[in-house]
């Protein structure tokens, strides 16, 4: 029996800590605890052959240097300097522009003491035959994600998975296969193009799920929705081909709870579910959204399909991953449009779209680090 998402606050306190502007119930890391392995970068050159990204646009927990290498169109390899794990992690990746793009995790791992992700890139064509899109040269973000175990007194747990097709019954592979309490993360193939993930013990509200897709193609995954189920997080993700039909694909899964993309010890961070797509301004309720400096995000619309989402108390620069929410009815296709790199508070800037490429109002998912 599933138990769907209620608020846990009586209706006068929660009115009370709106009014002061703070999320109810927020924690931060505990000071002093190492950061986990893990890295992100912000590729803002995606035409230049090899370039080492400005600070404020890279991270790395092993305070290497971050390096993206252009080896085609579209196609690209970033090293994070020293970022080698006794797991596999997890790569997630989000397109930047204001045009539709598609990128993808192509692969991951690592190469001798270093980390890295391939990513590859496309643009949409109209030419049935081109199903799998046109490698196109794509601004993006990609987050490189390890865990190992949980951090006593941290509230921040997570659980990711690598979903191949061979394993869309049963246990995703055991390398690319994580939950901060422990077991495996199962799946179940519903339908064709429909998956649901469960993820062992991590049956609290207020996290996030993404997605990204994986493998050379123009198949995009959402997320459905996700809920308790007993002691467990279920969470549906539904997968389109270039038309937007259902058809089975692999992607990456990555469940986060009041801890950033970074994992435990990483840097500032913020996570939210953006579920009114036509209101002009509005904050994220509670029960949705995380913030490590207790602050609540504002969404406001300022066109259609286009979000600005100020995240008070985030830094400038850092970076950003974006995932599309709602039913099969309602496929659409959200990206990063900007991160603000100067000024604070942080502001990113979603934008989404139908798969034919013109903007269109969505639900998304989004989750910051620096």
């Amino acid at each position: 029996m599933r138990t769907f998402r209620r608020s846990i606050l009586a209706a006068s306190s929660l009115a009370l800590l709106l009014t002061a502007g703070v999320l109810p119930a927020q924690a931060a890391t505990p000071a002093g605890i190492a950061p986990s392995t893990s890295g992100w970068v912000v590729v803002r050159k995606p035409s230049v052959a090899f370039y080492t990204p400005e600070a404020r646009d890279r991270g790395n927990s092993t305070g290497g240097t971050v390096s993206v290498t252009r080896d085609g169109p579209g196609s690209y390899e970033v090293t994070w300097q020293g970022l080698a794990a006794a797991t596999d992690g997890i790569l997630q990746v989000s397109a930047i522009g204001s045009s539709l793009r598609h990128c993808i995790a192509y692969t991951w791992g690592l190469s001798g003491a270093d980390g890295y992700g391939v990513i590859h890139c496309y643009k949409r064509t109209n030419a049935v035959e081109n199903q799998y899109g046109q490698p196109t040269d794509v601004p993006f973000v990609a987050t490189l994600t390890y865990e190992e175990a949980p951090v006593a007194g941290s509230p921040g747990r997570l659980g990711y998975a690598w979903m191949d097709l061979d394993d869309s019954d049963g246990t995703p592979s055991t390398s690319y296969n994580y939950s901060s309490a422990g077991g495996q993360i199962t799946s179940d193939r519903t339908a064709v193009g429909a998956y649901t993930l469960t993820v062992p013990g991590l049956a609290k509200w207020d996290g996030v799920a993404l997605v990204t897709g994986y493998a050379g193609d123009l198949r995009r995954c959402q997320v459905r929705e996700w809920y308790l189920s007993g002691a467990d997080v279920e969470t549906r993700v539904d997968c389109v081909d270039f038309r937007g039909t259902l058809s089975d694909a692999e992607f990456d899964y990555l469940y986060i709870r009041r801890i950033g993309l970074e994992g435990y010890g990483g840097g500032p961070a913020a996570s939210l579910w953006a579920n009114r797509p036509s209101v002009a301004s509005y904050h994220p309720a509670p029960d949705y959204a995380w913030s490590s400096a207790g602050k609540r995000a504002t969404i406001r619309r300022t066109s259609k399909g286009v979000y600005a989402v100020t995240l008070p108390g985030m830094p400038k620069g850092g970076a950003a991953i974006v995932t599309s929410y709602g039913a099969r009815s309602h496929q659409r296709a959200c990206q990063i449009g900007s991160i603000r790199r100067t000024g604070t508070p942080q502001q990113v800037v979603v934008r989404c779209f139908t798969y034919a490429g013109d903007p269109a109002d969505s639900r998304f998912v989004l989750s910051y680090t620096k």
